[in-house]
């Protein structure tokens, strides 16, 4: 993207201001015709194509707008919430969370900055016109013709000189810094785009997690809700039995103290939910939220096959950010290497000059017309751009060194998931069967006590041990579901595939 300037100025000798004078649009469109024919021929005498013009990718004008949030945006208020389901906080997330919404910003700055080494390194037309009047008399008059002799206090001399010129000054494509800086700024959109990715999918993960976890302790909060109320009518019975002298004072004792250690154990499950939610909430910036239901999500195993993720897109997803820095790391070693900094400029000048005098108004006029190519080379300080050289190499293999441990640390953790959820899943098979001969226990148990042939307390503890399994089953639910979703993050899946 090149820019051009523009500058007029006009100077006269009794500091009348003659005032400013501006391109229309129709003149405006012809100098950026004009300016890009004179560019391309340049290039190609220069015997370059555009490709050696820009060696480090597209030289197309890089998008300044705004990053737009996700169109689903526009229908998810902000802090107003009563039910909330997995998706619905997630694009909630996407849409108000404080990092998403500054990675977007950032990719903003990226492209302003762009913009700004951009406009650096770009040609630049210049075109100046000075105009200014002389008044005499005779006095001030050699050499004058057509002049009569015998009256010469007559004689007025006015001559008038305008001056105007057109300078471009091109970028040198091979030695310029700007090059390189605009290079630099075209891979920083780059990155910030990869970083607002990798945001989103960051956040992403994270909400999906504190939602499992706060989905899975309000269903913990439902197994001790209904052994409270089960030991609670178990300590009402207990005391009627006492009143009617069927039961001891120790066995009402007992039940009672039974009763206080449950209503401590689901309140600290209640606790422990709303630590939960709270932190689900912050995920989605809202505060001093009360009330908020959460839509039931299926706690079971995915029927993915765990070993089918493709290892490349894991490693291209995570060694994106490192690869551009590298090639950023690159440029600037090109940079430093590459110091010689030539301008070469052109100019055209045209110069009439205009002579009245006297009472015969007598004219004399004489036209220059001036060309000229100039040239500044800069000469380089070789020690310090060494200096800088192994400063940038050293650098470069700094961030070569991340990126193999980032590649080697990608296939560990793949293999590392891809284990725990073969484990896990073989754990759920065996809580499964586990849980479903205690359900027939218990079953069994029932019948038992209707017969007689099984006390209540011994009934109680078959309830429990069924709890206490569908507790631990629902902590391996959680463990897989969220082993599944890292497993995705690690190769840039969106940990719900319907959710954009």
């Amino acid at each position: 993207m090149n820019r051009k300037s523009a500058k007029m100025s006009v100077e006269a000798s009794n500091e009348a201001e003659i005032g400013d004078r501006r391109l229309d649009k129709t003149g405006a469109r012809s100098r950026d015709w004009i300016r890009a024919w004179l560019i391309g021929a340049a290039m190609t005498c220069a015997g370059m194509s555009s490709a050696q013009a820009w060696p480090y990718g597209d030289d197309a004008e890089a998008d300044s707008g705004e990053v737009a949030a996700p169109a689903f945006c526009e229908g998810i208020p902000r802090q107003s919430v009563g039910r909330l389901s997995l998706p619905g906080a997630i694009k909630m997330a996407l849409c108000h969370n404080p990092s998403v919404v500054k990675a977007r910003r950032d990719v903003r700055s990226a492209r302003l900055n762009y913009d700004a080494e951009d406009a650096k390194y770009a040609s630049e037309v210049e075109f100046t016109v000075n105009e200014s009047y002389q008044f005499g008399d005779t006095s001030q008059i050699e050499n004058v013709v057509n002049v009569d002799p015998a009256n010469p206090t007559s004689i007025r001399s006015n001559s008038e000189r305008t001056y105007m010129s057109l300078r471009w000054t091109a970028p040198w494509w091979y030695k310029s810094e700007f090059k390189y800086e605009a290079a630099k700024s075209r891979l920083g959109i780059q990155l910030a785009e990869a970083r607002l990715n990798r945001t989103e999918q960051d956040v992403m993960f994270s909400v999906y997690k504190a939602y499992l976890a706060a989905l899975v302790q309000k269903h913990k909060l439902d197994i001790e809700t209904r052994k409270l109320e089960a030991i609670s009518d178990q300590s009402k019975t207990q005391q009627r039995n006492f009143e009617l002298g069927r039961a001891s004072e120790v066995g009402v004792v007992i039940e009672e103290g039974n009763l206080l250690n449950q209503q401590l154990t689901a309140g600290d499950t209640r606790e422990a939910m709303d630590t939960k939610m709270n932190e689900l909430l912050g995920w989605l910036d809202i505060k001093n939220a009360t009330g908020v239901e959460l839509d039931d999500y299926p706690l079971e195993p995915g029927k993915s096959d765990v070993h089918a993720y493709d290892i490349d897109r894991a490693l291209q997803f995570q060694t994106q950010e490192v690869n551009i820095q590298i090639v950023q790391q690159a440029v600037e070693i090109d940079k430093h290497e590459d110091v010689w900094k030539p301008t070469v400029s052109t100019w055209a000048g045209y110069s009439p000059y205009i002579k009245s005098v006297g009472t015969s108004q007598s004219r004399e006029i004489n036209d220059l017309v001036t060309v000229g190519v100039e040239v500044q080379v800069e000469l380089p300080n070789f020690e310090a751009r060494d200096a800088a050289v192994k400063v940038a190499s050293h650098d470069k293999t700094m961030l070569d060194e991340q990126l193999r441990g980032a590649i080697d640390d990608t296939r560990s953790q793949s293999r590392q998931f891809q284990n725990k959820l073969t484990k896990l899943t073989e754990q759920i098979e065996l809580l499964d069967k586990l849980r479903k001969v205690q359900e027939r226990r218990l079953e069994a148990g029932r019948k038992s006590v209707e017969l007689g042939t099984m006390n209540p307390m011994e009934y109680r503890n078959l309830e429990s041990n069924l709890d206490a399994t569908q507790t631990q089953r629902l902590d391996k639910l959680f463990d897989y579901l969220v082993a599944e979703a890292e497993l995705k993050h690690l190769h840039g899946i969106d940990v719900l595939a319907n959710i954009r």
